[in-house]
């Protein structure tokens, strides 16, 4: 009886101890960020980019203006392969609750 008591006191101190440090949080709150892989055509890629100049890159000026987003950044690279991409498009977010919700905006910016 007194083993059966022991064990089931043992029992609800890993359970509630585990619970109390599963609350502890080990990081912070930060920014947040959306990566888009893109595969360019051979031979397209400054005519893609030139494209990202006049259309892309102005919506992500504007929404930076807005304050939807915070920064972004345009990444080109060789490909490794023929199916790997070669431009990365990366934008950051205040934090994850900032990326939702804004669709009026981003449709308003994008007309």
């Amino acid at each position: 009886m007194k083993a059966r008591i022991l064990a089931v006191i043992v029992l609800l101190v890993v359970v509630f101890s585990t619970g109390s440090i599963a609350q502890n949080r080990t990081f912070k709150d930060g920014s947040a960020w959306t990566v888009s892989f893109i595969q360019v055509k051979n031979g397209q890629g400054v005519d893609y980019l030139n494209s990202l100049k006049t259309t892309w890159k102005a919506v992500q000026d504007e929404a930076i203006k807005q304050g939807l987003i915070v920064s972004y950044k345009i990444l080109e690279g060789t490909a490794s392969n023929p199916d790997d991409w070669q431009i990365m498009l990366l934008v950051e977010y205040k934090n994850l609750a900032s990326m939702e919700g804004n669709d009026d905006k981003w449709d308003a910016i994008s007309a």
